[in-house]
């Protein structure tokens, strides 16, 4: 039971892996890990199960009720979309079991060291293409191919190492490491990013008692992340410029405009109303947006194909109607609920990552893509392996009592050692 306990970390690091490789490699890692999971259900924590049970039942209808909608479903290739579905699974044993904390707390660790990684290779590779972005015709383009998965992507991952730093660590490596990974942003960071990161700065100076005697200098430091990175990154100066054109254009030429971002989404936001109108309680079928907007894109005058609306809210309203959007919207807010049941910093990173995640997917469509959603749901699933019973405190007080024990361990040793330097002065 131990042993299972200790692995199933890494089962679960290892399935978002092998999800890489297709529908198959997931469900294999799947079953290890639910395998796994099974052999460590504890009788003693059988109570504490139940208490999930809101979290258990919303991740099951929103899975289910997706499951439903393949039976009308418009899309070509039915593989893709069940890959794609598959991902969530991974919630239902990581609602039910849980990894032991030093298991944890190394995976957490190991997190924020990766990323480290991530930002020293993104520094490179925007001030390689800052200076020579060829053959890219812009440094933004040359950035967004080399990064891997993206720089939308990376720069939201490395906001949430960011503050994961500013919520855990303590003493000057929260905020020599928290400078590190922001410094990235000011050449690679996508405005998803920048958008992102005052999102979960705003959850952060709201739920992190410790940073509230720090609020007034994060802010300010923060505005000069803000200014910095408009003043320094190519892909927020590549938007203005585009917005101020945007605004230059007349009549005529609107269709040329509508080839940036906002003509684009825009376009796809059209479509998604009207596609809505047609089937607004069940929608179309989950994977059926490339077929729907077929049909619609002579009405919305976009592009001639699109793989996505460019927001997981259109993508879900559209495919699984009204119905599958609010079963989405009740699993965040499950999620959100669920995070009262954490201690310490998880409890923190856990609302921040909601909110962020919610955020982000408002302008992406970060639920049905691959890095996104599968970063999402293994950080999720860290956070939920620590839940503790909403009806029994006492091993949040333990977690509380513990921390307060180790700084208290470290004022005395503080103490200790300015009471040897001022003997040792003459």
């Amino acid at each position: 039971m131990n042993l299972a306990r200790r692995i199933w970390g890494p089962c679960l690091l290892i399935t978002v892996c092998m999800g890489s490789f297709g529908i198959a490699g997931l469900s294999l890692g799947f079953a290890v890990t639910l395998l796994v999971s099974l052999a460590a259900i504890e009788p003693a924590l059988l109570k504490q199960r139940f208490s999930r049970l809101p979290l258990v039942l919303s991740a099951l209808l929103f899975l289910l009720w997706g499951l439903v909608s393949l039976f009308w479903t418009e899309a070509d290739r039915l593989l893709p979309v069940i890959s794609d579905w598959s991902r969530w699974l991974i919630l239902i044993p990581a609602v039910g079991f849980m990894m032991t904390d030093e298991v944890r707390q190394g995976i957490w660790r190991a997190f924020v060291a990766v990323q480290l990684i991530v930002a020293l290779w993104s520094l490179y590779v925007g001030m390689d293409c800052a200076i020579d972005p060829s053959p890219f015709p812009h440094a933004y383009e040359c950035m967004n191919r080399r990064i891997p998965h993206g720089n939308i992507e990376a720069s939201w991952i490395l906001s949430l190492g960011a503050l994961l730093a500013l919520i855990w660590l303590e003493g000057r490596w929260r905020w020599v490491i928290a400078v590190l990974l922001t410094l990235p942003l000011f050449i690679i960071g996508n405005r998803t990013g920048f958008f992102t990161l005052g999102i979960g700065l705003l959850v952060a100076l709201t739920y992190e008692a410790s940073l509230r005697p720090w609020r007034a200098r994060v802010l300010l430091a923060s505005a000069a992340i803000a200014a910095a990175g408009i003043a320094l990154n190519p892909a927020l100066q590549l938007r203005i410029s585009e917005a101020l054109q945007l605004e230059r254009y007349q009549a005529s030429q609107l269709h040329q405009a509508e080839q940036n971002s906002e003509g684009l989404r825009a376009a796809y936001w059209r479509a998604g109303f009207i596609a809505l109108r047609d089937k607004p309680l069940i929608g179309h079928g989950m994977g059926s947006w490339p077929e729907v907007y077929r049909g619609l894109q002579p009405q919305v005058e976009g592009p001639a194909i699109s793989a996505n609306p460019h927001s997981s809210y259109v993508q879900i309203a559209v495919e699984q109607g009204l119905i599958g959007l609010f079963l989405f919207l009740g699993l965040l807010v499950a999620l959100w609920q669920a995070s009262s049941w954490l201690a310490g910093f998880e409890a923190v990173f856990c609302r921040l990552l909601i909110a962020t995640f919610a955020a982000g997917s408002l302008l992406n469509t970060w639920t049905h893509d691959g890095a996104s959603s599968r970063m999402f749901l293994v950080l999720m699933v860290l956070c939920l392996a620590g839940l503790r019973s909403p009806h029994s405190t006492s091993a949040v007080q333990t977690s509380a009592e513990s921390a307060d024990a180790q700084q208290a361990l470290k004022a005395q040793s503080r103490d200790r050692r300015s009471r040897r330097r001022d003997k040792a002065r003459p």
